[in-house]
């Protein structure tokens, strides 16, 4: 089904939002199954690393990424401009959520001998929230004019979620950072940054209209 028309009309930015959050949760699931053959199949290989996650974040974030253009596609009736810059920002995020969810994975298993979530704590759920925001991020980037609404809203709900979950960790990290954690720390602060950086790129492209 495709909604084809030239003209802007208010509905068609919450039109492409639906599209886009069908596509998302897709590619979720079709990440999940390419996470979960690949540990299946050279599981054995990751020791207690958790490479399978780390897989899961990156295709999810890829799928979510072509799932945001099939729904602009699908919603305005043709595909909404990409450039370099415009995929650069959100791969960066995707990118750092790899790399955080291998790092948590390895100062877990350092620290408790195994890796999981409830040990973890809230801060197991960051990279979860750095896809989407990514995601987000490149739907304001490449929203037409007048659409960049539904996107911005995901955005600031999951970098709003994002900073509580990271601030959890500021108390330890004023009592003192053990040596084995400063990578740790590091990844944690690099998505601080990011999160307000995407907010920022986001309220820049929104000026510009």
């Amino acid at each position: 089904m495709r909604i084809a028309t030239a003209e802007w009309r208010p509905w068609l930015p919450w039109a492409w939002a639906a599209w886009s959050g069908v596509g998302a949760v897709i590619g979720f699931l079709a990440a999940f199954g390419i996470a979960v053959t690949y540990a299946g199949v050279l599981g054995s290989l990751d020791g207690d690393v958790r490479l399978d996650l780390a897989l899961w974040f990156a295709a999810w974030g890829v799928l979510s990424v072509a799932g945001v253009l099939a729904g602009g596609r699908l919603a305005f009736g043709r595909w909404l401009p990409v450039s370099a810059h415009t995929l650069a920002a959100p791969a960066a995020g995707v990118a750092l959520a790899v790399a955080l969810e291998l790092t948590l994975s390895d100062w877990a298993v350092g620290r408790f001998g195994f890796y999981d979530s409830d040990t973890i704590g809230p801060t197991s759920g960051l990279p979860f929230l750095l896809v989407p925001i990514a995601v987000a991020l490149f739907g304001v980037l490449i929203a037409p004019r007048g659409s960049a609404g539904p996107p911005m809203l995901v955005l600031l709900a999951g970098g709003g979620t994002a900073l509580v979950v990271a601030s959890g960790n500021l108390g330890g990290a004023l009592a003192g950072i053990g040596a084995d954690s400063w990578l740790l720390a590091a990844m944690v602060a690099l998505s601080v940054a990011y999160v307000i950086g995407a907010v920022v790129l986001a309220v820049r492209r929104l000026r510009r209209g």
